[in-house]
């Protein structure tokens, strides 16, 4: 068994808790944490600390799951609230606090944390961190369709959840029906319009046929997919290679798609994903 150490700063002579994170103690005070914790709260209302029960120095109330790492920076967040800079906190580090105050319902101190974490992670760290019981469960469905509509997201190098593969096989399954949606769709606007590409007379010249179907194979969100779509046609107006009437046309018909079956996919996707859902 490893030995145990006083941390150099959190055991206080006139604590009147004594608590065992990893293999560190700290001694500190109940109505400090109180303040900071609806856990430890809850917990000193139906008992105190003495020789009947954990809490002493000879019988430290342990914190299961909790590093000693972990603990200090919720102590300094009460007892040095100043010299907390999240900057300088590593990014592991960051995920296992707010699990921790998740799970000691210290509620101010997770708030600020998942603010920060929100301001400053990725989209796929996000949704490892909505994956990890961090009480940040909705961060995990909103940033799963927004990965597969931002096809330069990449899968991480670690995975830190179990369900985290799960949900980038599903994202990039996603990814593909949605490319092969909107291709057969467009396969079948430029074939009606005369349009296809290989075949006989176009509606459009190479080039913008090209660029359409590059286009077409965009996970982008249907806002900014639209948003795409508008220099493209105003391109191919003025061009003297494309048929300015047929080529109306197919915009005409692009601009009034509502991304046809997109959501659905990415609805389906997301079911497929075994994890707890938010009832």
């Amino acid at each position: 068994m490893a030995s145990l150490t006083k941390h150099s700063k959190y055991y206080y002579k006139d604590g009147n808790i004594t608590i065992k994170a990893g293999t560190v103690l700290f001694k500190v005070h109940i109505s400090l944490l109180e303040e900071i914790s609806e856990f430890f709260a809850g917990l000193f209302s139906n008992a105190e600390p003495g020789p009947a029960g954990e809490g002493t120095e000879e019988a430290p109330l342990l914190l299961p799951e909790v590093s000693a790492e972990t603990f200090e920076l919720i102590l300094q967040y009460r007892y040095d609230a100043l010299s907390v800079n999240l900057r300088y906190v590593a990014k592991d580090a960051l995920v296992d606090f707010l699990r921790a105050t998740t799970r000691l319902q210290c509620l101010s101190i997770h708030r600020v944390v998942a603010n920060y974490v929100h301001e400053t992670f990725s989209l796929a760290d996000k949704l490892d961190v909505g994956l990890g019981h961090c009480g940040l469960d909705d961060w995990a469905s909103s940033a799963f369709p927004e990965l597969i509509y931002d096809s330069t997201s990449e899968t991480p190098v670690v995975f830190h959840t179990p369900h985290s593969a799960v949900c980038w096989a599903a994202i990039y399954k996603a990814r593909v029906s949605i490319q092969r949606l909107r291709t057969c769709n467009l396969a079948s606007l430029l074939g009606e319009y005369g349009g296809k590409p290989g075949c006989g007379k176009k509606s459009l010249c190479v080039p913008h046929t090209i660029a359409l179907w590059r286009w077409s194979e965009s996970c982008a969100s249907r806002e900014s997919f639209m948003k795409e779509l508008e220099p493209l046609r105003a391109q191919c107006a003025v061009c003297q290679e494309c048929e300015v009437v047929p080529a109306a046309a197919i915009f005409k018909e692009l601009l009034s798609w509502d991304d046809p079956g997109t959501e659905k996919v990415v609805r389906a996707a997301w079911d497929s994903v075994p994890i707890p859902r938010i009832v």
